[in-house]
């Protein structure tokens, strides 16, 4: 559930100003919107802020996703909604990957997704433009859900992004319709213990924070997945979407943009 606040009302978390809306909890099912693809206004016109994000999404491929999201609306049109709302903004950049067994990072040097080891994982509206079609048009879903090799090349690739010099804060959003395959023992407790990681990760360079929201786009039965990212969401600070409940999903919704 959301809860509206008047201005001047606000609270700050990890330097990033959330001003207007505000959820009641981290991990909670979130009341959205229901949007049309055609929709041209944007929910929130930032004002000018110098203080930047990097946003990263994080999508599952696996071989099921051609029946939960045959036309990849949640996994690139959403995306393309969002940059087509705020691309102008000189102080967000992106980042994009999938993964199945394996995961892979869009690499913004070479134009193409390579596997775990992306050189510049990060970049600007026209490269994550080109990773979406890159990804839409030509990369099939197949294989299982791999949410250890997702949050191997997630870390990796923060690593390398941070070794650069970069100390801006990073929002990712990790979308998946099912249960792990590449887990063992209790899937509960690996997410608590790796999405701490991932912050960890993250927080390396004594000056960045991480939030991770995540979605959840499979069976609205399958209460176990739907556990495990909520969890993860919970976990990471951030908002948790059952596409199932939700109405619709608009990425400004589980990304909180400076200014707004």
């Amino acid at each position: 559930m959301r809860i509206q606040f008047k201005r001047p009302l606000f609270q700050s978390i990890f330097g990033l100003v959330l001003v207007g809306t505000l959820s009641t909890g981290c991990g909670n099912d979130t009341a959205f919107r229901a949007r049309a693809q055609s929709q041209s206004t944007p929910v929130c016109t930032p004002t000018t802020v110098t203080k930047k994000l990097r946003i990263f999404v994080m999508v599952d491929n696996s071989g099921s996703t051609a029946t939960t999201d045959p036309s990849q609306i949640y996994r690139v049109d959403t995306l393309r909604k969002f940059i087509g709302d705020y691309g102008n903004r000189p102080n967000l950049s992106y980042g994009f990957g999938y993964f199945a067994d394996d995961a892979y990072i869009y690499d913004v040097n070479s134009g193409d997704f390579t596997m775990n080891a992306a050189t510049t994982p990060i970049g600007t509206v026209a490269q994550i433009t080109n990773a979406l079609n890159v990804y839409h048009g030509s990369i099939p879903p197949v294989g299982g859900t791999g949410y250890a090799a997702a949050f191997a090349a997630l870390e990796g690739a923060i690593a390398r992004d941070e070794a650069s010099g970069v100390t801006d804060d990073y929002a990712v959003v990790f979308m998946s319709d099912g249960q792990p395959t590449d887990l063992s023992g209790n899937v509960l407790t690996w997410i608590r213990t790796h999405t701490a990681g991932l912050k960890s990760a993250a927080a390396a360079n004594g000056k960045s924070h991480l939030i991770l929201s995540t979605v959840y786009f499979g069976a609205a039965s399958d209460s176990t997945s739907i556990n495990n990212l909520r969890t993860m969401a919970t976990e990471g600070g951030g908002q948790f979407v059952n596409t199932n409940s939700s109405g619709g999903l608009a990425i400004e919704d589980v990304v909180t943009l400076p200014g707004c």
